[in-house]
Order: structure tokens, then C-alpha cells, then sequence
């Protein structure tokens, strides 16, 4: 789930509510919508797949005229989807082929051993994920 909350906090901040429903025991599943101001996300995460299945993110968020799609599949193959709807048509947004978790942690890597930091990434930006994560805990 955290990498679901980090990608929507990136695109959208901490939002002002958060509603949440599902299961938490050992594994858990979980269904959470996150309030905006002018957008709302809702993601579904789980840890109740076989541990032969790929690691799945999704999200939709949707805003006053339009919404945006994202699926990913992360295992032997590698799957990412965007699309984009309004009112008017259904737009593929192009996703370049690479595994993006694989990119970021060799970017990480690569800071660590250059000292450097990373454009885009911050402890405030995970701090944000952290926060969305404990609302929705605290939700379910």
C-alpha cells in the first residue's frame, strides 16, 4: 500500500480526509478513498495473494473533468497502463519500458554512495505516504 500512498501524495499532497475499509491481521486488504480538495483517490492495496503472484499497484483518481488510470504488474514481466479520461475521449498515456522500482533503487544506490540527493524524493514527500498510511490504519 505505502507505494500506492507514495505516487497519489506526490501528485496530490496529504489529503484533507480518508475513508478506509477492510481487513488487517497478519495479511490485510484494504479499500481507501483520499478526499482532496479538488480530487479524490481511491486505492485498493492487499497482501493476501499467493506468494507465486506478481506485486500489483493501481490507482484511479479522479478530478473535476476527467480521471487518470494507472495499473502496474511487477513479477517474470513487467506491465504498466495509464490512461486518461474526460467526457470528450480515452487517452494511453506512454509509460517508458523500464521497471520504475528498479530505476528509483538505483538511483537511491546511487546517491548514497555519491552523497547526493534525488530530485523528487524526500524525507518530507515519505513522511507524507507515512501519514496517509497511519489515517487509513487508523480508519479501518
Amino acid at each position: 500500500m505505502i507505494h500506492n500512498l507514495d505516487f497519489v501524495s506526490e501528485l496530490l499532497g496529504v489529503p484533507l480526509e480518508v475513508k478506509a475499509s477492510g481487513i488487517e491481521q497478519k495479511n490485510s486488504h484494504v479499500y481507501a478513498t483520499l478526499i482532496y480538495k479538488d480530487a479524490t483517490a481511491m486505492i485498493e492495496a492487499t497482501s493476501l495473494l499467493p506468494s507465486k503472484a506478481p506485486f500489483q499497484i493501481g490507482f484511479n483518481i479522479i478530478f473535476e473533468k476527467g480521471s487518470l488510470r494507472f495499473s502496474g504488474e511487477y513479477g517474470h514481466e513487467v506491465s504498466e497502463k495509464m490512461h486518461l479520461f474526460t467526457s470528450d475521449k480515452a487517452n494511453s498515456v506512454d509509460i517508458p519500458g523500464r521497471n520504475e522500482y528498479e530505476v528509483l533503487i538505483q538511483k537511491v544506490i546511487n546517491s548514497i554512495r555519491n552523497d547526493t540527493s534525488i530530485p523528487g524524493l524526500s524525507l518530507e514527500a515519505a513522511g507524507n505516504a507515512i501519514t496517509i498510511a497511519d489515517a487509513i490504519m487508523g480508519a479501518i
